[in-house]
């Protein structure tokens, strides 16, 4: 009973609602967008798993439920779509995409949740006492890292059978040998992948909604992008011919940007750019990278040590919806 009326407080709360697309019966809270230490899951894995579902109709969406129930009676899956991070009652709580599982044997929730471009294992904390007084939010961000390679193993042989359904009935419902990738306006992938790389690059909203509004007015998007970027100084152009003083103020506008001290380089000025790039990067609290366009040009940027690697793929990311195969490299 302290579960049953838990779970409908917080789903109350949270304006949350199990249409028939989208199941959903238990949110998994965090504190912050951070991870916990959980096993990490593929992200490719994961955004393959919540593209597919969001593809079924409300009849296949009810139909994978009953087919997975026949298959495995012990345990049921869930599928939340939508990341949530809005204040509730004075309380911040992140509820991110998620793959939620109701193990019946054990009497306990699991979660493979997104945070960011990183997917990990967790256990929910819905069962750390049932005494009297415990507020609904005395649950956030009290999971639990799930590291045991036996429950991860035995929870991912459960999964596959998930997407085995999901594959079949999509199949069936496109009368086709092959799934048909569901079309979505460029516009909306463009918002969600760029929104995700900025704040990888420590841009603030507002400015990033300003740049993503830029961007979707013009016909030439990727120019565009670039522009915006070098207007807002979160990119620089450097001329293969540019002295080395030039190269550190721009790098020193980049680092002023994200609140980053200022370099001072004691160097000759005829040093080639792309040496002067690897000093600062040597020097820099931040990671310089570069945009591969332009063999005459250079167009750098930066951006937190510990988002590089992220940085980099989501770049690539963002400019395949753009059908553009440019690479950005990370200078050391």
């Amino acid at each position: 009973m302290f579960l049953k009326n838990l779970l409908e407080k917080i789903t109350h709360i949270l304006g949350l609602t199990t249409p028939k697309k989208k199941p959903l019966f238990c949110p998994c809270c965090y504190a912050e967008e951070k991870c916990i230490g959980g096993s990490p899951y593929l992200l490719e894995d994961f955004q393959s798993i919540m593209t597919h579902f969001a593809q079924l109709n409300d009849h296949n969406a009810d139909l994978l439920g009953e087919k997975f129930s026949k298959k495995d009676p012990f345990g049921i899956v869930f599928i939340h779509t939508e990341q949530n991070s809005d204040p509730i009652q004075g309380h911040n709580i992140l509820i991110p995409q998620s793959i939620i599982f109701e193990d019946l044997q054990e009497n306990v929730f699991y979660a493979i949740c997104r945070i960011k471009d990183k997917c990990e294992w967790v256990q929910y904390a819905y069962y750390i006492s049932d005494k009297k007084g415990h507020k609904w939010y005395d649950y956030i961000g009290k999971n639990e890292p799930v590291t045991d390679s036996r429950t991860i193993e035995r929870l991912e042989k459960r999964l596959s059978v998930y997407k085995d359904l999901i594959i079949t009935l999509l199949k069936k419902q496109e009368g086709k040998g092959k799934i048909v990738p569901k079309n979505i306006p460029i516009s909306q992938q463009f918002h969600k992948e760029w929104l995700l790389l900025a704040s990888l690059l420590s841009i603030p909203t507002r400015t990033a909604n300003k740049i993503c509004k830029s961007v979707l007015i013009e016909e030439e998007m990727f120019d565009t992008f670039l522009s915006e970027m070098i207007a807002a100084d979160y990119l620089e152009v450097i001329d293969w011919k540019d002295v080395a003083e030039d190269v550190v103020y721009n790098y020193n506008l980049l680092s002023k940007r994200l609140k980053g001290t200022a370099i001072d380089l004691e160097i000759d000025n005829n040093t080639p750019p792309t040496e002067v790039f690897r000093l600062l990067a040597s020097r820099s609290e931040f990671t310089l990278y570069q945009i591969d366009i332009d063999a005459d040009s250079y167009f750098i940027g930066l951006c937190p040590k510990e988002n590089a690697i992220a940085v980099q793929c989501q770049y690539k990311a963002l400019f395949s919806v753009l059908d553009n195969q440019t690479s950005v490299t990370l200078i050391v």
